[in-house]
């Protein structure tokens, strides 16, 4: 069976499995600021009809203008801006919608962005997404190799059935303080980008016994993914509803086509978003209580518990 694996490191594709050896480390300790991939299904997960209901009719509150404004801000300041809505595109998400888009770059690289307006304010969306305790079962193994403050850099391996060879990846995450500052805290950016030299970074931790199950004959031997970014948008609307988005450009190499990692990267946005929509509203108030560890936003500050 086929799966699709969306993370903050990108896409990983898996198949089942064909050796034991390949186990999930990575969320032993979670990472400050909620880096965490999320790991998706076809049978995703469905809101319920309240909840759809609500934010169909809540959405229409928000005018075109704003919401264009609001863009416009968050790409003048971001990190990996988002591609450009139409109206057509607005219109869709101010009804709820999740809007999937995919945007060829002038690179070769191809962006997909998911995005959908949330009727829930965006401290709460944030730790929907962000909070390692809402993470789903993934298939690659993973370890946190640094991490200062909410700045980290991750290894992962991703075990592949033959005749495809194995792929493992070392990315850098953090949050865009900047931008956060600048927008009084309105537009939060959680971005990662790929540690060009991770390959070689990775390999006293391998040598350690760091990573489960993988070894350093095997890192040699897998392909080192050549393009993986992407990021989290949070952005707080007018209206009080919050703008969530994913987006990723992956290229794998070898032998799978890239506008094929796209396509599986779109086939999983719809489940991705609507996952966060129904933690933020039926999860998050009952759970960021007294007693939770910290969770850093996108200013680098703890978001205040409920």
């Amino acid at each position: 069976m086929s799966l699709l694996v969306l993370t903050d490191s990108g896409l990983k594709l898996s198949w089942s499995r064909r050796r034991s050896r390949i186990t999930r480390t990575a969320r032993k300790q979670p990472m400050s600021g909620g880096h965490d991939p999320l790991y998706l299904t076809a049978a995703g997960y469905a809101p319920c009809m309240l909840l759809l209901l609500s934010g169909t009719l809540a959405a229409h509150a928000l005018t075109d203008g704003q919401l264009t404004e609001t863009l416009v801000a968050f790409n003048a300041g971001a990190h990996f801006p988002l591609p450009e809505l139409d109206t057509a595109a607005r219109e869709r998400l101010r009804s709820g919608e999740v809007v999937k888009l995919i945007n060829p770059r002038s690179d070769g690289t191809i962006q997909v962005a998911g995005v959908l307006i949330i009727q829930e304010p965006h401290h709460a969306v944030w730790l929907a997404s962000q909070d390692p305790h809402f993470a789903s079962p993934g298939q690659a193994t993973e370890l946190r190799l640094e991490m200062t403050g909410d700045r980290a850099s991750w290894y992962g391996y991703l075990d592949l059935p033959r005749p495809f060879t194995d792929r493992h990846w070392v990315v850098d995450v953090w949050n865009n303080h900047g931008l956060a500052a600048r927008s009084d805290n309105t537009l939060w950016e959680h971005p990662w980008t790929l540690d060009e030299a991770g390959a070689d970074t990775v390999m006293p931790y391998l040598a350690s016994g760091q990573v489960d199950g993988i070894t350093q004959e095997m890192a040699q031997e897998a392909l080192y993914t050549p393009v993986n970014r992407g990021g989290w948008v949070f952005l707080a609307l007018p209206d009080g509803s919050t703008l969530l988005s994913y987006h990723a450009t992956s290229v794998v190499g070898g032998n799978i086509p890239d506008r094929m990692v796209a396509e599986f990267i779109r086939m999983g946005l719809e489940d991705l978003l609507r996952r966060a929509e129904r933690i933020a509203a039926e999860v998050v108030p009952g759970h960021y209580t007294a007693g939770h560890p910290a969770i850093l936003g996108g200013d680098g500050q703890p978001v205040p518990l409920y």
